[in-house]
Order: structure tokens, then sequence, then C-alpha cells
């Protein structure tokens, strides 16, 4: 377990190994370690050099001017994780600055859109989640969604529309949700009242069209919209003048919505 997770750490599987077997000598020399490590003598320095630039092995020379080696202490490992992820944070700043610069250098980027397409749970896992979080960084602050509500009721996480709502109010994120009126529809929404959260509006049954009995569900963000469907099949486009133009589409189609429900 303990070199599967260095491997994982980073190390090669030599480094990993002659890192374990310096801790268990304590002291030793590159031949020993090697023959503990079970390793090469020939490759054995290339490996402490290496382990040593990575501030994992300490070196030093005894009485009888022999080259010796100790291995830093375990948590060294825990520093480098922090070290490193103090530096992606700041990394992660900087790109985020620059990014308004790259775009501008980027050929024909307004008159491309990107399309990806996924399957299966990474279509889910992308659909209902990551593009969130992605999209409320790049400053959304209004979700537009076309579906059939009553669709979050098949959901495995029977407490989705707990966590949905947890997460508009954590983000300060607005929906919009235009829904086929049928009395799963009307569950789910009576389940968001509940949590403080109305922002439905629920349109005839034949308004809403629906293909055999299943419904391609589509969702406007900050600069992309993703069409989604049932069997686990998503689509994504990202493009901010292309999502803009479906912004105005959709608020049009809402308030009229939303007029003709009031009205009845």
């Amino acid at each position: 377990m303990p070199l599967k997770t260095l491997i994982e750490f980073g190390l090669s599987e030599k480094e990993a190994k002659m890192y374990l077997a310096l801790l268990e000598l304590e002291t030793a020399g590159a031949n020993e370690i090697a023959k503990a490590a079970d390793i090469n003598r020939s490759s054995a320095y290339v490996v402490i050099e290496s382990l040593a630039k990575k501030g994992l092995i300490n070196t030093y020379t005894d009485e009888q001017k022999v080259q010796q080696f100790t291995a830093s202490e375990p948590e060294v490992f825990l520093r480098m994780i922090d070290e490193n992820e103090r530096k992606q944070k700041q990394v992660k700043e900087k790109i985020k600055q620059i990014i308004p610069n790259l775009r501008s250098k980027h050929k024909d980027t307004k008159h491309r859109p990107l399309v990806q397409i996924y399957k299966g749970k990474e279509a889910i896992r992308l659909g209902f989640y990551d593009i969130f979080y992605e999209q409320v960084e790049k400053g959304m602050k209004m979700l537009r969604i076309y579906e059939d509500v009553s669709d979050i009721l098949k959901f495995p996480d029977s407490n989705y529309i707990e966590w949905d709502v947890s997460e508009m109010k954590k983000f300060n994120v607005d929906y919009r949700i235009i829904s086929p009126d049928n009395k799963q529809a009307r569950e789910v929404v009576d389940r968001y009242k509940k949590l403080g959260y109305d922002h439905f509006v629920l349109v005839p049954q034949n308004v809403f069209n629906r293909n055999r009995g299943d419904c391609l569900a589509f969702s406007i963000y900050e600069d992309k919209i993703e069409f989604f469907s049932q069997d686990s099949f998503l689509t994504i486009l990202e493009s901010k003048e292309v999502a803009d133009t479906l912004k105005n589409v959709f608020d049009m189609a809402w308030e009229h919505a939303r007029a003709r429900s009031k009205s009845n």
C-alpha cells in the first residue's frame, strides 16, 4: 500500500522503493539502499539524485569520507502537497487574469462555437454538477432551463432537490425553468416551493413536445448551452454570442408563459 500510494503521489516505482528502503535502513550508502530496494546498482545514483532534488533524502559524508544518505521525515509529503496546492492556486488566479487577453488572441473565437459530446456517467456528472460550478466562476447569476422537471424523480439521488436549492443559495444563482404541466412535475415544484424556491412555469403538455416519452432538455449558462436527454447523452455548445441570443429568446418565452399562466 505505501508503495502504491507514493507512486500515485508522483514518484517513479524505483524512487518509491528506494525511499521506503532508506526509511527502514535509517542511514545507508547507495549500494546498500539499492540492494534493500532490489534495484540495479548502476541506476541507484540516478534515483538518489532525483530523490535529493525533490527533498526526499539528505546526503552527508561520514568520517571515512563515504557518502551516506538518510530519508526525510514522511511528513515532507504533506508539506509538498500543501506547497503545490498554494502554487496551483496562485497560477489559477494568474490564468484568470490573462484569459481575456488570451481570448482576444484566439482567431475567429467569435465565429467558431466549440461543440463537445458526452455519454453515460460523464454526461450526467458534467450536465448536473461540473458545468454549474465552472459557469459560476465565470460570473453566472441566472440559469435558464427547458426540461420536464418530473424527470428529476428518476435521479438515483433522492435528495437532489434539497442539494440543488442549497447550491443555488450558496452561490446566489437564480433559475428560470419551463416545464410541461403534469402530476409528477407539480410534485417536484411543490418540493421546491417548500424550500422557498418557486421559479417555474408549467405549460400544457401539447406545447412542450415530448418524443416517444423522452424529452431533450436544454440549459443556457453564461457562455454555454447544454442539450441533455434521459439516455445520458449530452451535447455542449460553447459560444457567448449564441448563449446571449438564446437567453433573450428564452426570456421572451418565459415572460409570455408566465403571463399566460397567471391569466388562467
